[in-house]
């Protein structure tokens, strides 16, 4: 039995990015059960106290639910504040009328980042820490210590961390991540249950390099 030394071993254990694309592709197939006819308030926040009867969360099948809480302790600091500003209608698409581009921005009067699913950055402190630190913000704990557009490039498969070569290796390193590049992504990856919640803005050029250079 012979092995070639230019080749590592393969481990059988997925990379974080390949773990992380399938899970945000099986959480984007989830079939959500319909909706009943006295549902009227939007909520998202998983608490008890947060639950009101049009919680898409409340339409997830039993057999689906693991791929939520998977999701929440990947990234425990950061779901739950996700959501909160999906809920909150912080998180706007801001759209090129003359274009296809877009970009995600968390709205609002107070501070704005620039999201961008494509080339998977967000204009935050916490993402540039998260990309220096190296995890992702994923804790491997939680998972036995594997390594494990927006962004919708024409031929292009979708992949967690976009354009990024973060997350490829088996060193275990992670995706850079934040709760708002996580409450866009979600957004627009499970669409059909949370893109309601994003303010949609269709601009001309000059209003695109506005809110670009305010960010």
């Amino acid at each position: 039995m012979s092995t070639n030394p230019s080749q590592p071993p393969k481990t059988g254990l997925p990379t974080p990015r390949a773990l992380l694309t399938s899970l945000i592709n099986a959480i984007s197939n989830i079939p959500l059960t319909e909706r009943k006819p006295d549902q009227s308030r939007k909520s998202l926040l998983l608490q008890e106290e947060s639950y009101a009867p049009a919680n898409p969360f409340r339409r997830v099948p039993p057999s689906y639910r693991h791929l939520i809480i998977t999701l929440h302790v990947l990234f425990p600091e950061m779901v739950l504040p996700a959501l909160d500003l999906l809920e909150r209608g912080l998180v706007g698409r801001v759209t090129l009328t003359t274009t296809n581009a877009a970009a995600a921005a968390v709205a609002g009067t107070g501070k704005k980042y620039l999201v961008r699913l494509g080339a998977w950055s967000c204009t935050c402190a916490a993402f540039a820490f998260a990309a220096v630190q190296g995890d992702g913000g994923m804790s491997l704990e939680e998972v036995g210590g594997e390594a494990g557009g927006m962004g919708n490039d024409v031929g292009i498969e979708w992949s967690f961390g976009g354009m990024s070569l973060d997350g490829l290796g088996q060193a275990g390193e992670g995706v850079p991540l934040c709760k708002h590049l996580l409450a866009c992504l979600l957004a627009e990856r499970w669409s059909a249950a949370l893109g309601r919640y994003v303010v949609e803005w269709r601009v001309g050029r000059e209003e695109m390099a506005g809110i670009v250079a305010d960010m």
